[in-house]
């Protein structure tokens, strides 16, 4: 009988184990991952800064708003954390970082 409460005890060691590691497993899997991303706002006045790190700042200029209407300025974009802006913009062209950025409007105050 001993033996018996002993193997019992084990058993219900690895199965607390188990379901731990589960619960685990499945709290990583369902997490947002969105600070793998650095957001930049388009400050810029022409389309010809929008490969000028300089005229992306990680806060946006409140005389501009992102819209759903097309126009031929980008609003912000998402880097990856592991990639620097300068590295974003060289490897993108002006098309892509449109497509992917959205575009902005000039918000009369």
């Amino acid at each position: 009988m001993n033996k018996f409460l002993k193997n019992v005890k084990v058993l219900s060691f690895i199965a607390v184990l188990l379901l731990m590691s589960g619960l685990i497993f499945t709290q990583s899997a369902f997490k947002n991952h969105k600070s793998d991303v650095v957001t930049y706002y388009f400050n810029g006045n022409s389309t010809s800064e929008m490969k000028e790190a300089a005229a992306w700042g990680p806060n946006q200029n409140p005389e501009y708003a992102c819209t759903n209407k097309l126009t031929t300025l980008p609003c912000h974009i998402e880097v990856p954390a592991d990639q620097t802006l300068d590295d974003y913009l060289i490897s993108h062209s002006n098309a892509q970082i449109l497509a992917e950025a959205g575009s902005r409007i000039t918000v009369v105050p």
